[in-house]
């Protein structure tokens, strides 16, 4: 005979008479993928079905009022309260996850508790932030600025502003200069509060340059090891003879967090609006211009040697002001009156 035929025979008996594969496991003692196996090709009656289904709810109940009871258990026994959770979530700064290991509970019970008690919850972002700022790879923005500080957080704005990249997700500031990219790093450590070992470095060079001395030049510039300096892109087939332009070629200074970038883009939109100017790639895409009037008459720039399009077609609603500055040029464009329809 072969082995476990008579437990093979058995098992599809009982399956015959609407058994769970459960049970017919823990009256033969085989491992339930070779009951499956075993009993392939027996269909259940309509009736069976409806009561293993039945069953399987019930057993489902059943499991979670045991679980539910040992929770209960263990959170009398280690003194989960509400006031608890508080006190590690606010004071000691705990992420959820961590505070259920503290109790030794699932992440769901202190979840769910904290629904129940209304429980303020960090967003994902600020948990991300907390974490990374412990670990010692997130920023923190220094706030108090000093006169010096403060002139060189003006000046890292500015440099990203000229020569940053318009991207939505990664800090990239690129540039030959080395003064520049100290400065901008300086900026990135003392002001931003970066961790070092975050940033990146993405070289630019010319094939007939040699790499090893250049990510050495670097490295003494930058001050960041040369692991953390990224496969570089050297550029085939047009030498840069002159030595001239590029000389060590040119950099990426990168650094990886969406909301630093979005930070950055905030400040850079603050001192444009300081200035009376909007930063390209910074403008807000949903205001709408105001729908030109009925009732208008457009005139060319006075000045006759302006050679502005923009002059040219300065619209002034009927209820503004006589004069509008032209933000191209710089000059005013007189707009007159008038009661009849546009004239151009």
């Amino acid at each position: 005979m072969q082995p476990k035929i008579t437990e093979r025979l058995k098992a599809r008996e009982l399956r015959e008479k609407g058994y769970s594969y459960r049970k017919i496991q823990n009256q033969l003692a085989v491992a339930k993928s070779t009951i499956h196996r075993w009993c392939q090709g027996i269909e259940l009656t309509p009736t069976q079905k409806e009561r293993l289904t039945k069953n399987r709810k019930i057993a489902a109940i059943e499991g979670r009022k045991t679980i539910q009871h040992k929770i209960a258990l263990r959170r009398k026994k280690m003194g989960l309260t509400p006031e608890k959770i508080k006190n590690l979530y606010f004071s000691k700064d705990y992420t959820i996850n961590e505070i259920a290991n503290f109790f030794g509970v699932p992440h769901w019970v202190i979840y769910k508790m904290m629904v129940k008690e209304n429980i303020f919850r960090r967003s994902s972002s600020e948990s991300r932030h907390l974490i990374l700022s412990r670990s010692g790879n997130g920023y923190v923005v220094k706030k108090d600025l000093t006169s010096e500080e403060d002139k060189l957080r003006l000046a890292g704005i500015m440099l990203y502003w000229a020569e940053g990249s318009r991207g939505n997700r990664t800090i990239d500031f690129t540039n030959s200069d080395p003064k520049m990219v100290q400065i901008f790093l300086k900026f990135l450590r003392e002001i931003c509060g970066v961790s070092n070992k975050r940033i990146r470095i993405y070289l630019y060079a010319y094939d007939n340059q040699n790499l090893e001395e250049l990510i050495k030049y670097w490295r003494n510039v930058t001050g960041v090891p040369k692991s953390q300096f990224t496969k570089p892109y050297v550029r085939q087939g047009n030498p840069n003879l002159s030595n001239r332009k590029m000389l060590h070629g040119v950099v990426h200074v990168r650094y990886s967090d969406k909301e630093l970038l979005q930070e950055l883009h905030g400040w850079i939109g603050d001192e444009a609006r300081k200035m009376g100017r909007c930063p390209s790639g910074l403008r807000d895409r949903s205001v709408k211009p105001a729908a030109m009037p009925s009732e208008v008459r457009i005139l060319p720039c006075p000045q006759v040697s302006c050679s502005s399009r923009a002059c040219s077609t300065i619209v002034e609603a009927k209820q503004a002001l006589p004069l509008q500055q032209n933000v191209m040029c710089g000059r005013s464009s007189v707009v007159e009156r008038q009661p009849s329809k546009l004239i151009m």
